[in-house]
Formats: structure tokens, C-alpha cells, sequence
């Protein structure tokens, strides 16, 4: 389970590539960050955790997020955590990057919200509580992370640490489809097919499986075959058409 998460974290991570500044802007920013700018040394750390404008070095990156994280930059006492988590740039040590995730999601940093909650749900670096999971899920999905939206769905169907309520997963399951999460879309499509936390509907449940299909998810297309010997010819062609309409509003216009 523990390579599992540190996997995700990657994955998130990776998201952080983009460069700020050009490779010409290094030294103005390396100027910057020496004379205390917390912004500049954030983007510094970047500039070295990335190899942009400078050779790829994770403990001069570690160096300079943890400048601008005690100088309470959120962003940076996130990213802290993750080098502490991931190990890179410093000793793995779990503890210590829960200590940074905390100080990021309590300044309501999403993704340290988010890599909270998983510590909490799993007991990895802080004592397994699936009520404190929730708590820090629901921070991060209420401001639009699309894991978090899957996670808190996830919580909810299982009834793991609230009350199990299947509209309630439904409705996280849907946030998180909208923005085109593979497995929220499948499960939002069962839900459909059977009924469960939402009306019957197997035009929507054709709808989501083919979303889902769409994004690679394993087996969502044989199902979407299937639909087949569900739905009429007209039924068939109509969910067709509506499932091109999710499509190509970006899974926004589904209904």
C-alpha cells in the first residue's frame, strides 16, 4: 500500500514541472531568492527539483523550499513534504513530511490537504483515522481536486469513516467524472445501471461507461458493448448522441 501511495505522489508530483521562469531568468531568481524573496526561492527549489536553467539537483531544491516554507509559504511546505515523503533531496522520513503537509493544508494548500488525508486513511506517518481522512478530503474536494471529489466518493460508498450514503457518493463520484476521472465515471455508471444513490438511468449509465471507455479505463468498453442488449435501437442511438455531447463539452453537458 505504501508504494501505492508514494506512486501517487509521484503522479502529483509531476504536475509541478512547468517552469516559472526561462532558463535566462535563473539568475535574477537565484538573486532573489539569496536576498530573502520567499516567492523566488520556491521557484528556485523548482528550477533545481526540474534541471531548468540549472543541473537537476534535489537537495539544492530541498534547500530552497524549505527557505520559503519557514518563511510560510504554503506551496513550499507542501512541496517540502513531498521530497521528505518521496525521498528526494533528503532521508525519506514520513513523520516529517506529515509535519509540512500539515503546516500547508492547515494554510489550505489542496494537494497537502489531499496527501494528509491519505496519510490518515492508511496510517502512514500519522496514526490511521479514517474521520480525520475525511475531514482532509473533504477540504481538498470542496476546492475542485479531483482525487479528493473520487476519495471523499469513495468514503462515502464504503461508509469508512462517515456514514455510509450512496447520494452523497454519487454526488462526489459526479464532480470528479466531470472532470474526467476514469474510475469516478465508471462507478458513477453503476450507480446509474443499478440505482443506487441515483434514479435508475441506463441512458446515463451507457453515458459514463463510454466516458470512462474513453479515458482507458480496463473493461469499460466490452460493458459499454453491452448496452446492446439493454437499450432499444432508439434508446441506443440516443445515448450514443448524448455520450457525444459529454464528450465534446468535456464531460459537462451529460444529461
Amino acid at each position: 500500500m505504501k508504494t501505492i501511495i508514494k506512486a501517487l505522489f509521484l503522479l502529483v508530483a509531476l504536475t509541478l514541472s512547468v517552469p516559472i521562469f526561462a532558463q535566462s531568468d535563473f539568475e535574477a531568481t537565484k538573486a532573489r531568492a539569496e536576498a530573502g524573496d520567499a516567492t523566488a526561492q520556491f521557484s528556485l527549489g523548482k528550477m533545481y527539483a526540474n534541471g531548468e536553467g540549472v543541473a537537476q539537483n534535489d537537495p539544492e531544491a530541498v534547500k530552497w523550499f524549505r527557505m520559503a516554507a519557514d518563511q510560510g509559504l504554503a506551496e513550499a511546505q507542501s512541496l517540502v513534504g513531498m521530497m521528505y515523503d518521496l525521498g528526494r533531496g533528503a532521508a525519506e522520513d514520513d513523520q516529517e513530511a506529515a509535519k509540512w503537509y500539515r503546516l500547508a493544508a492547515e494554510q489550505g494548500d489542496a494537494r497537502a490537504q489531499y496527501n494528509l488525508g491519505m496519510m490518515h486513511e492508511v496510517g502512514v506517518g500519522l496514526s490511521q483515522n479514517s474521520r480525520e481522512a475525511v475531514t482532509w478530503y473533504r477540504l481538498a474536494a470542496e476546492q475542485g481536486m479531483v482525487e479528493a471529489e473520487f476519495n471523499l466518493g469513495r468514503m462515502y460508498s464504503s461508509g469508512n469513516g462517515v456514514a455510509q450514503n450512496d447520494q452523497e457518493a454519487a454526488k462526489w463520484y459526479g464532480f470528479a467524472a466531470r472532470q474526467g476521472h476514469a474510475n469516478a465515471q465508471v462507478l458513477l455508471a453503476q450507480m446509474y445501471l443499478t440505482g443506487v444513490g441515483v434514479a435508475e438511468n441506463l441512458l446515463l449509465s451507457y453515458v459514463w461507461t463510454s466516458m470512462s471507455a474513453t479515458n482507458g479505463f480496463s473493461g469499460a468498453a466490452v460493458v459499454r458493448d453491452m448496452f446492446r442488449d439493454l437499450l432499444s435501437t432508439q434508446e441506443l442511438q440516443q445515448a450514443q448522441e448524448m455520450a457525444a455531447r459529454c464528450f465534446e463539452s468535456n464531460f459537462k453537458d451529460c444529461d
